[in-house]
């Protein structure tokens, strides 16, 4: 609870502890703030083939060189964590020291699977990945089933008919972040010729067993998550995944 940022840079550095990018949604323009205690320069960066010509806009900003003269890795790692996960009217929007003041809020507005860092990283090392491996496991810990059910929720009256398309646009999100997700995961194997196993471990959340966003649960909302572990989807993407790290 009183680590900073840059109390992690050694252990990740010699691999003591995995790699990790905190990445919350700037709110000023739509981007991706990158937190690491590494230099991170890279995932903010396009590298593009000669054969393509274009002018990309940069769609992430890295933190510590941002913040530099504000003594960015004396930021508390819980700090980091607040701000990937300020949550639309649940938690007050983060404003940070810049000028104009950047506000930051929730890393799912963009990316709520982590997916595009995974990718992008996998992209930047291609090379050096070709050549000392032959399989990449991407480990995906969700808060909702991938495949969602069609519901039958039409307006019921002429309220609801004003602010449907709005809602209904909202509530689908996800599911249109999780098609992204598959068309970025099918693009990655083309470039990547050994083998990629995406494994899904899902909160068992669905349908009316939906768990409240809180920052308190309640003991059987608890125990639902507790019990998630064991459902059979779960243990049989354990199973795989103890198969491909050990064999």
């Amino acid at each position: 609870m009183n680590k900073r940022l840059r109390d992690y840079r050694t252990p990740e550095a010699f691999d003591s502890i995995p790699m990790m990018f905190i990445t919350p949604t700037i709110v000023n323009d739509g981007r991706k703030l990158l937190i690491s205690p590494q230099g991170c320069s890279f995932m903010t960066r396009y590298f593009t083939s000669p054969n393509l010509s274009f002018s990309p806009i940069p769609q992430s900003v890295e933190f510590t060189d941002i913040f530099h003269d504000q003594n960015a890795d004396n930021l508390l790692f819980t700090s980091a964590l607040r701000m990937n996960a300020t949550f639309p009217y649940i938690t007050p929007i983060v404003s940070l020291p810049s000028s104009p003041i950047i506000e930051v809020m929730d890393a799912g507005l963009l990316d709520n699977f982590g997916l595009e860092e995974t990718i992008k990283f996998i992209n930047t090392f291609q090379n050096w990945l070709q050549a000392n491996s032959s399989r990449i496991i991407i480990l995906q810990i969700r808060d909702q089933f991938k495949k969602a059910k069609i519901t039958n929720n039409a307006p019921k009256d002429i309220l609801q008919s004003f602010t449907f398309p709005v809602n209904q646009f909202y509530g689908t999100l996800f599911q249109i972040e999780n098609y992204k997700e598959d068309m970025l995961t099918d693009y990655l194997a083309n470039w990547y010729k050994g083998k990629i196993d995406v494994i899904s471990i899902q909160l068992n959340n669905e349908g009316n067993d939906d768990i409240s966003l809180s920052w308190h649960l309640t003991d059987e909302e608890k125990n639902l998550v507790k019990s998630s572990i064991t459902s059979p989807d779960n243990k049989a993407a354990i199973k795989k995944l103890d198969s491909l790290l050990y064999n």
